[in-house]
């Protein structure tokens, strides 16, 4: 039948279980009554004697330095090598993964037709059924497999691995997260990535500026050269503060807590209370700190650190009208851009710095003292501890603080003359004779468009009066959107290229060819195309 058994073992001396095991298996079809050999020792235990002399089974070697006579044998012996190799080569896996690759050879071989079975399966022979070909997929490809052990009920259920065997009810992968073998019926297979494709994670350069203009600005340059920057990046940010203390970039982090522990201190976010002060049972909820580096227009990244609260601890009740804040709509920024492109505005771009704590809380919210507070009001270590914050602004991560931003800003818009439009609750206008201004808002970020550029500058200065707000000038980059305004052809063109170049790096494979062109003639695209 061609059929073949293939184990890993320990040692040579193993040789005679392997064996029981494979003659217990063939029992069930036909009796075995001779084993032919190449005369190795493992073959002349007395282990392995007995157990032929208790089945009945005749020992056959064959003579030295002539291989031949066990062809059979030695020319599946040659093909597995040659198989494993290529299959580990392919998927580029080390060669400690080689009795994985063994198994998965054997499986495929077990259940491909072979010519001396008049092209009938071995599998197909021993079992008189014909092969479940269900889970057989290629050696060493992405999985993404169910991951049962997930802790909680919204935790992400799937999990990233790597095709290492593959079975009649289940694959058996590499977990790529705990390093571990993981046996899944629940699967997803990507074939077209394999173990050596995945990005590995490059720390950033220590400078605080990385250069790549050349993917933010020269929209026609050649996308597989603009590709080139992202290349082997990997935006690595501190989960935790400690972990920003601790890293590398510990300065530009520090720097980045102290002045977000500044500003909460300079807008009076709470007051320090000692905690017997506090009445029984009272709840106090947790913080952590949130690290991003952001890409400014100019190519450089600035390091941010956000003080947020662990919102989905608040036992407040809350009514839907307290925790709703609207926001314009991607096709109120289109249309607003449309507007000023075509009565030719000025136009700027307003961000609010620490938007959210310009809210006044309403009902009182207990927070444990955040982390680097007592460092940045050189206090000793542990000072402390027996003190929470009354918190007297929102915070971000607070239920309410989006809408308590919302009403503090539309309401020192409309004390300044601004009116609201009655079917868009995100833009504002302000007319003034001839002249006017118009204001779009979404969270934090405005645009602010005009036909005059003095009182555009005189309002924008009487709103920083009120509110913490910075003037970015000229916008370049929107909520994702990366705008070119061409004043003397009176174009502006929207584009998303950073985002795509990221996502290329993230997904694609240092191999992958990018096209140039999305309209690809005499290209038949599949399911898992990456071109």
């Amino acid at each position: 039948s061609r059929y073949t058994f293939a184990y890993t073992l320990k040692n040579k001396k193993q040789v005679h279980t392997a064996f029981e095991e494979i003659e217990s298996i063939t029992l069930e079809q036909k009796n075995v009554f001779k084993l032919g050999s190449d005369r190795g020792l493992e073959f002349k235990t007395s282990e392995m004697k007995q157990l032929l002399s208790d089945r009945s089974i005749t020992c056959e070697y064959s003579q030295p330095h002539v291989p031949q006579q066990n062809g059979c044998a030695e020319r599946m012996n040659q093909e597995i090598k040659h198989k494993i190799r290529v299959n580990l080569l392919a998927a580029k896996m080390p060669f400690s993964f080689w009795g994985h690759a063994l198994n998965y050879v054997i499986f495929v071989y077990n259940r491909m037709p072979h010519s001396s079975n008049m092209f009938t399966s071995p599998y197909q022979m021993v079992k008189q059924r014909p092969p479940t070909l269900k889970f057989l997929k290629r050696f060493g490809c992405l999985v993404h497999y169910h991951d049962v052990n997930s802790k909680t009920k919204f935790a992400p259920n799937g999990k990233r691995g790597y095709l290492l065997e593959c079975t009649d009810t289940g694959l058996i992968v590499f977990s790529e997260q705990h390093e571990n073998l993981v046996n899944s019926c629940d699967v997803k297979c990507i074939e077209s990535i394999v173990y050596g494709d995945k990005i590995k994670d490059y720390p950033l350069p220590l400078s605080d500026s990385l250069d790549i203009s050349d993917t933010t600005c020269d929209l026609n340059s050649d996308s597989e050269t603009s590709a080139v920057a992202f290349k082997n990046i990997e935006f690595i940010e501190p989960a935790s503060y400690k972990e920003a203390i601790n890293s590398p970039e510990k300065d530009l982090w520090m720097e980045a807590i102290k002045s977000e522990l500044t500003a909460l201190v300079d807008m009076n976010t709470w007051d320090l209370v000692p905690k017997s002060e506090l009445e029984p049972r009272t709840k106090i909820i947790k913080s952590r700190w949130v690290h991003k580096r952001k890409l400014e227009p100019d190519g450089k990244f600035r390091f941010k650190s956000r003080l947020v609260i662990k919102g989905f601890a608040d036992t407040n009740n809350y009514l839907v009208s307290e925790i709703y804040a609207p926001v314009a709509r991607l096709g109120d920024v289109r249309m607003f851009l449309s507007v000023v492109n075509k009565l030719e505005l000025f136009l700027y771009q307003l961000d609010v710095t620490t938007a959210f704590l310009h809210g006044e809380l309403e009902k009182p919210i207990f927070m444990y003292v955040p982390e680097g507070l007592e460092e940045m009001m050189e206090l000793p270590v542990r000072s402390l501890d027996n003190y929470i914050c009354s918190l007297k602004k929102s915070l971000y991560g607070l239920k309410v603080s989006p809408n308590l931003w919302y009403k503090k800003f539309s309401k020192v818009l409309l004390e300044l003359g601004f009116e609201m439009y009655p079917f868009q609750t995100c833009i504002f206008k302000r007319q003034q004779d001839q002249k006017f201004i118009i204001l779009l808002i979404y969270v934090d970020d405005c645009l602010l468009a005009s036909n005059n550029d003095d009182l555009a500058l005189q309002y924008i200065d009487k709103i920083k009066n009120k509110i913490n707000i910075k003037n970015l000038g000229s916008p370049r980059k929107f909520l994702g959107l990366e705008i070119v305004r061409d004043l003397p052809n009176k174009t502006i063109f929207i584009h998303q290229k950073t985002a795509i170049l990221k996502l290329l790096n993230k997904y694609l494979s240092p191999d992958d060819q990018i096209s140039k062109n999305s309209n690809v003639s005499n290209y038949m695209f599949t399911q898992y195309s990456r071109t």
